[in-house]
């Protein structure tokens, strides 16, 4: 009796809230990431010609952020060679090609990102409101919210150092330099690497 007593305690006191937490960490993490310290998260890939014609669609078509769209358009995408054309951002076959971004691009694709996956975090990923200004309204209910931004240079160098297995590409395509927050130059061309916190009901989420 006394073993049944202890075998159940030891079920409910620490299998069941491992259980639960285990599926609450594959709930709350964020898409095309990996843990990257207790509490931040970074891309296991570049950003693609696909991700940033979904973005520049997405502004294109909403009224409040045509301006926006005017000031941020791309002046070059590459193909699976290498090679650098503009025709190739829109191109089908070199969809998964990382995309070479301006420091204005990032920063407007880092905040576009953070409301469209904050929503279909808490909203699911259906009618995503088409103005960005209604998205945000909506996200202010979220409990669950997600913030991308540009990473630091250390950010980057703990994803070395800890061998997160970044999308093996040509070394053809990323003969950019991979934006930092240290970069200061508008005027060039990088690649991004995005990292993530997640809020949840306020509090930082911390991944164990």
């Amino acid at each position: 009796m006394l073993k049944s007593k202890k075998l159940y305690n030891f079920i409910f006191f620490c299998i069941i809230p491992l259980i639960m937490l285990n599926g609450c960490s594959k709930k709350y993490f964020p898409p095309n990431t990996k843990n990257l310290t207790y509490d931040r998260f970074i891309d296991v890939s570049y950003i693609e010609n696909i991700h940033a014609v979904e973005f520049l669609q997405y502004l294109e078509s909403d009224s409040s952020s045509k301006e926006i769209y005017k000031h941020i358009q791309p002046t070059t995408a590459q193909n699976s060679q290498g090679e650098s054309k503009l025709a190739y951002l829109y191109d089908f076959n070199n969809r998964f090609v990382p995309t070479p971004i301006s420091i204005n691009f990032a920063q407007h694709y880092c905040k576009w990102r953070s409301e469209v996956v904050t929503y279909g975090k808490n909203f699911g990923t259906k009618n995503i409101p088409s103005s960005l200004k209604e998205l945000e309204e909506k996200n202010k209910l979220a409990k669950i919210v997600i913030k991308y931004s540009i990473p630091t240079k250390l950010a980057l160098h703990i994803a070395d150092e800890t061998n997160i297995s970044l999308k093996r590409y040509n070394k053809q395509l990323t003969k950019f330099k991979v934006l930092t927050q240290e970069n200061t130059d508008s005027t060039q061309l990088y690649l991004l690497r995005c990292t993530a916190v997640m809020m949840v009901n306020g509090k930082i989420f911390i991944r164990q």
